[in-house]
């Protein structure tokens, strides 16, 4: 499970160092991959229309923009019992959007990502750590 999960061509199946953060940059990556060439479509379709942006397409963007945004504050609002495969998960997803973040802000370029570098495969979880008890602080219940 572990090595399919995480990319890797050689080893056991078992879970090896580095086999968390490798498979949480490869959906980082995927993920940007998936961005280029939807940017790469959306150039082409405005090329092949001379260039402008419909009204469709704000509406189309705008719309994509609230039905994400919808779905973000409902899974942030939602509380349910923890096991540890929630708590993995939601540590995995928490991964994504923190390296997600740091990309945008210019902490990561997305070749960094896509040829994954060393320094991520400790960095990462450990910011997304850093993450967690950053946001809990002004909270009584505990980490979240």
């Amino acid at each position: 499970m572990w090595k399919s999960w995480s990319g890797r061509d050689e080893g056991k199946d078992a879970y090896q160092f580095g086999d968390v953060t490798r498979g949480v940059i490869r959906g980082i990556g995927g993920f940007f991959a998936q961005t280029e060439q939807k940017e790469q479509k959306e150039h082409t379709q405005q090329t092949q229309r001379g260039g402008l942006v419909t009204q469709a397409d704000r509406t189309e963007q705008k719309e994509q923009t609230q039905q994400a945004t919808n779905q973000e504050v409902q899974t942030k609002n939602a509380l349910v019992p923890a096991n540890m495969d929630d708590i993995w998960t939601s540590f995995f997803n928490r991964a994504y959007e923190v390296g997600f973040q740091a990309v945008q802000s210019g902490l990561l370029t997305n070749d960094e990502i896509l040829d994954q570098e060393p320094f991520l495969y400790l960095g990462l979880p450990g910011a997304t750590v850093l993450d967690a008890i950053i946001r809990s602080l002004p909270h009584e219940q505990g980490i979240r």
